[in-house]
Parts: structure tokens; C-alpha cells; sequence
């Protein structure tokens, strides 16, 4: 079996958040289909008030994205004996800046949400999009909010992915399930802010993320999977980095094929490595890209992908090794200095320090700049936590609340760091 289904399945087994407020749009079980019957893809390529909407947000946000933020100076720092508790910060160039109670003991994968916040996805017979709202003030209690997604035609023993992503066109926001059949197959799901489903085949999807935000000409998705996505079912059963561009726009016809659109490519595959399995992937705020394909018992290895190699319509590229490792990771983030992950032990699943490792660009190549180091020591070994990296350059780590006697935790908190000015 791919190490993507091990993965994958681990990480949504334990997926589970409690809400403050929740908003329905139907409530038809997802499974109640029949067995291994899947719906095609739709493309829904009908203009509609929220579509239109979703332009001018989507290039206000993208703008904020793309300025520069400057690093806090010592006097901008909280303190940071919160953080004593959980882990030790070892990168001296960062501090505390924020910390958020969160109302939930696993805070499974996140990424950052177009609503400024983190995003997470909740399985079930339906899956719930969760986007957790800040408060004003640089402490206090998140408040979580959920929207229900139905998906029809979900096939019997299939199984969510861990991760949902905004993407930064259309108003889409992705996910994913993968069946149990012969190749994993499955499908990326893309709904937009009124809840209408744009539906590809693709097999082993495990991450995604949008590039588009510094681009006037359209965004591409790139993905972790063992096929492309398709508006077929395919038999491709091949780990690698994969990419699909925009095509159409938010008011006309938006979907990640050509259809006939000579201005717009096929998807491809952009490159493989350590046998064709799959693993995490990140971008920076420049839109540098970061995958990481893991071979079961063997190597994991990141590469990097300058800005400009996988942007969209660029041809296939293999990137720069940065680093090689025998222990895997389901986390990856980027700031623009360093990218960080927390890896686990191939022998025990354990998990261990998360790490760091700078780079640069030099012309069209990321360069690693020395070699991996510790990023955060725990202070219990075998701590989990959850990295996410923001649109103000920030990483935030999330940790569990320890509970009390037999029960497990049911709180977690997330300690928001950023640069120091020099």
C-alpha cells in the first residue's frame, strides 16, 4: 500500500472539533449511496451573484499577501512563559506575538483560510469546512464556525482527506476523498462561497495548495497524488507532484480543464522521486513551492521549486533536493526564510522535534543554506503539533491542553510566531 493511504487514513481517523455556531446548507448523508457509485465531475460553470463577488475579494486579499511585512521588534513581543510549557523555541530570530485557546483537543491539519484565520476539515457522512474567527485583541478564545458540504455518491469505505485549502481563484476552497479501490481512487471537490460543487477524478489525492496570488494571468493547484485529476476515472497509480491551471474565469465557466480552451493546458505531472509515493507540500508568501515525496521505510525527500518553474502554464520541472530524511511529516510550511515540518520516527510513528531548514533563491534555483535544525523542543517527547503559516509571513504552532486523569485533551492553544527585526 502507498504511504499516502497510511497517512491520509491516520490523520482523518483522528479529525474530530467541536463548534460554537454551525451553518447547515442540506443534510443528506454522504454515503448513503450506493456502494462504489460515484458522481462525474460537474463543472459548474453558470455565473451567479457570489461568483462574481468573489473577484474583487479574492485581489484584495491576494494584495495583502503579496506586501511586505515587517519582523516585530523585541518591544512587540509577548511574553513567552506560555510557550514553557509545551516547547522550547530553539530559532532565537522569532517570538511570541499572539496566543489563542482553541476550543478543541486535536487541531489536526490546518491551512490558512481567505477569511483570516485557520481552516480545517471535519469528516463525516457530511464533511464540515471549519474556519476558526480571531479575536480582536492578540490573546483571547478562537470561536469556531463550521459549514456543512454534502458530497453525493461518496463510495462505501472511503475516507476524507486531512486538509482543506482556499485557493486564491474562483472562490473555491478544496478537498478530498480516496476510496479503498485498486489505484485509490477518488476526487477533489471544490466548492465556492454559494455551496455549488465542481467535482475531478484524481487518485490518492493527499495536499494541495493555490498559486495565483502575486499573478494577474489566472492561478495553477498544485497537489500530491498518485494521478492527475481528470473527468474521468483513470488507472494511474504513480506518487508525484502534480499541478492543474485555472481556466475560464469566476463568472464564466471556471473549472482546472482546457475543454476545448487553447489558452489553457492539460494538467501534468511536474516531477517524481523516492518511488512514486506522496507527502506534504507548502508554498511561501513569493510563492516558492516545497513538496516532500516519502517512501515508506525509506527516504523522505523536500524539494524546491523557485516561483517561476511552477507557475501557471510552466512545462514539467524536477527542482532542487534540499534535504533527504528517513523519518516522514504531514506538516510543511514556508515563510520566506526557512521551511518547517515536524518529522516522525519510521520505526515507532513517534513524533519528534519539529525542524527547520533556511533557504534563498539564487536566480530560478531554492538553495538549502546549511542543514536542518531544531525549530521547537518538546518538552514531552512524542508531542504532536500543528504548523500553519500565515499571510503576514507568521508561523503559528498549535499544541493539545493536556487532559485530566483518563481523558484525552480537549483544549489546544496556538502560540503565534514572527520574525525579530535585527
Amino acid at each position: 500500500m502507498k504511504k499516502i493511504a497510511w497517512v491520509a487514513l491516520a490523520a482523518v481517523g483522528f479529525l474530530g472539533c467541536t463548534e460554537e455556531e454551525t451553518i447547515d446548507r442540506a443534510s443528506p448523508d454522504a454515503t448513503s449511496d450506493a456502494a462504489g457509485e460515484t458522481t462525474p465531475p460537474s463543472e459548474t460553470g453558470a455565473a451567479d451573484a457570489a461568483d462574481a463577488a468573489d473577484a474583487p475579494i479574492d485581489v484584495a486579499e491576494d494584495a495583502a499577501d503579496a506586501a511586505p511585512v515587517d519582523g516585530g521588534t523585541e518591544a512587540d513581543c509577548l511574553d513567552g512563559s506560555p510557550m514553557d510549557a509545551y516547547f522550547t523555541l530553539e530559532d532565537t530570530t522569532k517570538c511570541l506575538v499572539a496566543r489563542y485557546d482553541v476550543p478543541v483537543g486535536y487541531l489536526g491539519t490546518l491551512t490558512w483560510g481567505r477569511h483570516g484565520g485557520p481552516l480545517g476539515l471535519e469528516g463525516g457522512a457530511t464533511p464540515n469546512l471549519v474556519r476558526y474567527e480571531l479575536p480582536a485583541a492578540a490573546t483571547g478564545a478562537i470561536t469556531i464556525k463550521k459549514t456543512a458540504v454534502p458530497v453525493t455518491g461518496v463510495p462505501s469505505g472511503a475516507f476524507w482527506g486531512s486538509q482543506a485549502i482556499d485557493l486564491p481563484f474562483f472562490g473555491w476552497t478544496a478537498f478530498s476523498y480516496t476510496g479503498t479501490g485498486t489505484g485509490f481512487p477518488g476526487e477533489l471537490l471544490l466548492v465556492n462561497t454559494s455551496g455549488a460543487l465542481t467535482r475531478y477524478h484524481v487518485n490518492g489525492y493527499f495536499a494541495g495548495v493555490g498559486l495565483g496570488q502575486l499573478s494577474t494571468s489566472g492561478g495553477r493547484l498544485l497537489h500530491t497524488s498518485l494521478s492527475s485529476i481528470g473527468s474521468a476515472a483513470g488507472s494511474t497509480n504513480e506518487g508525484g507532484l502534480y499541478a492543474a491551471d485555472s481556466c475560464g474565469s469566476a463568472s464564466t465557466t471556471p473549472r482546472l480543464l482546457p475543454a476545448g480552451d487553447t489558452a489553457c493546458k492539460d494538467p501534468i505531472k511536474v516531477a517524481t522521486w523516492e518511488a512514486g509515493s506522496s507527502g506534504p507540500i507548502a508554498v511561501d508568501p513569493d510563492e516558492n513551492l516545497f513538496a516532500i515525496l516519502s517512501k515508506f521505510g525509506g527516504n523522505q525527500e523536500l524539494r524546491g521549486f523557485e516561483r517561476s518553474t511552477v507557475a501557471r502554464g510552466s512545462a514539467a520541472t524536477a527542482g532542487t533536493k534540499l534535504f533527504a530524511d528517513t523519518q516522514y511529516t504531514n506538516d510543511l510550511v514556508a515563510d520566506g526564510k526557512a521551511v518547517y515540518w515536524q518529522p516522525n520516527d519510521a520505526t515507532t510513528y513517534s513524533a519528534v522535534d519539529p525542524k527547520m531548514l533556511e533557504y534563498k533563491v539564487e536566480g530560478k534555483t531554492l538553495t538549502p543554506v546549511g542543514s536542518p535544525k531544531t525549530f521547537l523542543k518538546m518538552k514531552t517527547a512524542g508531542s504532536a503539533v500543528t504548523l500553519i503559516r500565515d499571510s503576514s509571513r507568521r508561523v503559528w504552532v498549535g499544541v493539545a491542553v493536556p487532559g485530566t486523569g483518563d481523558a484525552g485533551p480537549s483544549a489546544s492553544v496556538l502560540f503565534v510566531l514572527r520574525a525579530k527585526k535585527p
